[in-house]
């Protein structure tokens, strides 16, 4: 039971340090000694990526876990991967990039799952030392790779269940085959609570804790925040501009101005809860963002991310003698698109069986106003 416990902190802790990447990434741009040309690269990604519609994607992301007190092995790794392609309708996309967040209504949250097509296929590596924890637990050998292959057409969202039988007990009654179930009509029957919910502002928005920082605050990240242009490179073909900026984890999270302005706003609380629960135990961290940023466009093609992080081990085992050997976490991973606005169509796949939402969900959403 305790072993369960540590990866569950394990998972929250490195779930946290991701937020807080990403964070950091969509945080206002320190330029700090870049050259003015160098500034205006990265000040104008955001607004390159507004022209972005389409894109073909892949990515990996790794993470390590090391001496880590009870666990069957000295060190552990999860792997995920996955690779697809999105599109948006342009004229979709504009309308909503106009609209004020708060008066988005039902019709257009519909629109806008409508306009959305997406071909993802994700595959999730586990360790072997966990699958053999969880074999002699359950006494059912669960597979140690597992592959997910998602659509998402007109609205309507579909997973192929052939994927999962592997993992699910004989005669569980899984379906087979492609199974879909219309989006656009579930947002439809949440109706009116949908509505209400964005117009209170519960909808979390991921940079409204940036907007919320103050000079002060942007000030105190800047003393422990870099960026630096390196070498130019090539991403498939494209000529890009490379940056890295680093975060320092420690004094981040002991920063006072920066902790309360991303603990202030739903989009970051959790995670900043999260680290703060576990910041006294940080002996040491850094979190490096690499950008690939394309020299004639200003689009950001791949993005590398690592983060390390040392930690007291009797944060995990309050029986380790004092001055153990610290844990390490390793957070490792990588997104690059490729094919800008030209992107393959995204079609349903061929014998899908489309699930009515109102079957599904009718029990659920049976207490909410219908509009």
């Amino acid at each position: 039971m305790r072993k369960a416990s540590v990866l569950v902190t394990l998972v929250c802790l490195c779930l946290a340090l991701f937020g807080t990447a990403v964070q950091a990434q969509t945080a206002p741009i320190f330029c700090s000694t870049l050259a003015q040309a160098d500034c205006a690269i990265l000040q104008n990604v955001p607004a390159a990526g507004t022209g972005v519609n389409s894109t073909t994607f892949d990515f990996d992301l790794n993470i390590g876990v090391a001496n880590v007190p009870g666990m069957p092995s000295q060190s552990m790794n999860f792997g995920l991967t996955g690779d697809g392609s999105w599109a948006i309708d342009p004229a979709v996309r504009a309308s909503m990039a106009a609209m004020d967040p708060a008066a988005m209504d039902v019709a257009m949250l519909t629109s806008a799952v409508q306009a959305f097509d997406l071909d993802l296929t994700i595959t999730l590596n586990l360790p072997q030392e966990l699958m053999a924890m969880a074999a002699a637990q359950s006494g059912q050998a669960p597979p140690s790779s597992i592959t997910l292959e998602m659509l998402m057409v007109d609205g309507i969202g579909y997973l192929n269940f052939d994927q999962l039988v592997g993992l699910m007990p004989p005669n569980s009654g899984l379906p087979t085959g492609w199974q879909g179930l219309d989006f656009a009509e579930v947002v439809t029957m949440m109706g009116p609570s949908m509505g209400t919910m964005m117009g209170s502002g519960q909808v979390m928005n991921p940079s409204a804790s940036i907007g919320k920082m103050d000079s002060a605050t942007v000030a105190a990240m800047s003393e422990f925040t870099s960026i630096t242009r390196l070498a130019d490179a090539d991403i498939n073909g494209m000529p890009v501009a490379v940056f890295q900026t680093n975060v320092d984890l420690v004094q981040l999270l002991n920063s006072d101005a920066v902790m309360s302005a991303m603990s202030s706003d739903p989009s970051t609380a959790m995670q900043m809860q999260q680290l703060s629960a576990v910041s006294d135990s940080l002996t040491a961290g850094n979190i490096s963002i690499t950008q690939y940023v394309g020299l004639s466009d200003n689009i950001g093609y791949q993005t590398e991310l690592l983060i390390t992080a040392s930690m007291d081990p009797t944060a995990f085992d309050p029986t380790v003698p004092v001055g153990g050997t610290p844990v390490d976490i390793s957070v490792n991973g990588r997104f690059t698109q490729s094919n800008i606005n030209a992107a393959p169509a995204v079609s349903a796949p061929a014998g899908a069986t489309l699930n009515p939402a109102e079957e599904l969900f009718g029990g659920m959403l049976g207490g909410m106003p219908q509009s």
